[in-house]
């Protein structure tokens, strides 16, 4: 029995309790929720969401078709494996598809290593956010498939994410089936569990 694991477009209230729960937000809403052209994200394992994203258009200085991309989490238990890269292509691609010039994000300070890495520079200088009481900062690429060090691909919604380094956390037939991962991987089912 394989865990499927994929990512899909979402409704809003599929995305709310993630952006509450590890992004702590008071409001669950942002303003470009609103937005008829903003997308939601979600990643889902066994038909739990496990991962999330928002995007949607919004202008950042002088890049009035800028995109940004907001409310990123990926649930601690399957953190290390990648899946915010899988967030990422599926921001990038709806960025890429409507033209952007600039694909943006207000980044909480933990998470300014990864935006980095993907060849995201910083656009302003860090400010509180009223919503979390987090430190963030706008960060920015420029919309192109040759962004930063991530290798980004046009990803269809729906499209089964089955990544070679999470195949054999995901089943292993000799030893049968697995259950939700703990922090370093999919643990075994324990009998009765």
């Amino acid at each position: 029995m394989t865990e499927s694991v994929a990512l899909h477009q979402a409704l809003l209230e599929e995305v709310t309790p993630l952006r509450q729960s590890i992004l702590g937000w008071i409001n669950p809403r942002d303003p470009l929720d609103e937005h008829p052209e903003t997308r939601h994200y979600a990643i889902k394992a066994g038909g739990e969401v496990i991962g999330i994203s928002s995007v949607g258009p919004q202008p950042y200085g002088d890049q009035a078709s800028a995109v940004r991309m907001f409310a990123v989490a990926v649930d601690e238990d399957y953190r290390g494996q990648k899946l915010w890269n899988e967030l990422y292509a599926a921001r990038l691609t709806y960025a890429l598809t409507r033209g952007a010039p600039l694909l943006w994000s207000k980044v909480r300070d933990v998470a300014w290593p990864i935006y980095e890495a993907h060849g995201f520079t910083r656009l302003a200088e860090p400010v509180t956010d009223p919503n979390t009481g987090a430190t963030v900062c706008a960060y920015g690429a420029m919309a192109h498939s040759g962004t930063g060090g991530g290798r980004a691909r046009t990803l269809m919604v729906g499209e089964r994410i089955n990544p070679p380094h999470l195949q054999h956390w995901l089943v292993d037939h000799r030893r049968g089936p697995f259950r939700r991962p703990g922090r370093m991987g999919f643990r075994r089912a324990s009998p009765g569990s």
